[in-house]
């Protein structure tokens, strides 16, 4: 078990009711009296995360991508996630960006261990999520549709 004061979790945003029923005093909450925090709070509650949680179903977000995931992207955060389709492409595209759980009880392992120790593959994790975060900017997938638009043009 992860004593208090080794490890903060931050919930971003409004509790959902399913999970509200698993806080504890490790979890503080960042969140306002409305469904949406203002953006400057949002994101400097992401600039101070090490790693972002996420228990995404497997079978949502298949098609398209949850707007959070673009922001760890963007903010170049590590990952503790149960398995799913979104990150197992990333991973597969860049390598690992933080750690693919298929149980809580993995997650729950993860962040034991990395409440007592860094992790020595950090600076990996980030990185692979800058490779990425060029990988889908703007320019590179403006230069990728120019280059597909060149085959079936000329």
């Amino acid at each position: 078990e992860i004593e208090q004061g080794e490890m903060e979790i931050s919930n971003i945003g409004p509790v959902e009711p399913d999970v509200a029923q698993y806080t504890t005093l490790l979890l503080k909450t960042i969140t306002n009296s409305s469904y949406y925090i203002p953006r400057e709070l949002y994101d400097a509650s992401i600039i101070q995360l090490d790693y972002a949680l996420f228990f995404l179903p497997r079978n949502e977000f298949i098609f398209r991508a949850s707007g959070v995931v673009f922001e760890i992207v963007e903010f170049e955060k590590p990952i503790v996630a149960l398995t799913h389709p979104i990150f197992e492409q990333i991973f597969e595209e860049v390598g690992a960006i933080g750690y693919l759980c298929n149980t809580v009880e993995e997650m729950a392992a993860i962040l034991r261990n990395l409440s007592q120790q860094p992790s020595e593959q950090h600076d990996e994790f980030i990185q692979n999520l800058k490779r990425y975060k060029e990988r889908i900017s703007t320019a590179a997938v403006a230069l990728d549709l120019q280059e597909q638009m060149k085959k079936y043009l000329l």
